[in-house]
């Protein structure tokens, strides 16, 4: 996806605060984004491959700029979205690929009224026991 669908995109995203999100000239001209983020890229294929990188600003409020782009992975950019939940410094998706959950799991927990150590910290279970 270009960054001007993109910025389109996320001006008018359901979860942003439909605010005016600017491309800084470089990055909107192709010759300046390549001068700008093309070593980076590079080494960013090199290790995770075209199809795991991606253009992800930093700060997901934002503007495109070369000081708020990075290249990430799909994963990365995943869980830098402002919609979010955080516990404790990690997303929630993060939580449950650390204890061997998924992030479905983790939510039926907390939902259920896990209290949030124990949500944390206990590894996977049986279907009966974590559907209780």
């Amino acid at each position: 996806m270009s960054l001007k669908k993109r910025q389109s995109r996320d001006e008018q995203s359901k979860f942003g605060s439909n605010k005016k999100i600017d491309i800084d000239f470089r990055l909107g001209d192709f010759n300046g984004f390549k001068a700008d983020m093309y070593e980076e890229y590079l080494l960013h294929i090199d290790r995770y491959g075209v199809k795991q990188t991606t253009i992800d600003r930093i700060n997901s409020e934002g503007n495109y700029r070369k000081t708020n782009c990075r290249w990430a992975t799909q994963k990365l950019q995943q869980s830098n979205r402002n919609n979010n939940v955080i516990i404790k410094g990690k997303t929630k998706s993060q939580w449950a690929r650390e204890i061997g959950i998924t992030s479905q799991a983790l939510h039926r927990r907390l939902k259920k009224g896990w209290g949030l150590e124990e949500a944390l910290t206990l590894k996977k279970y049986s279907r009966a026991i974590d559907k209780q």
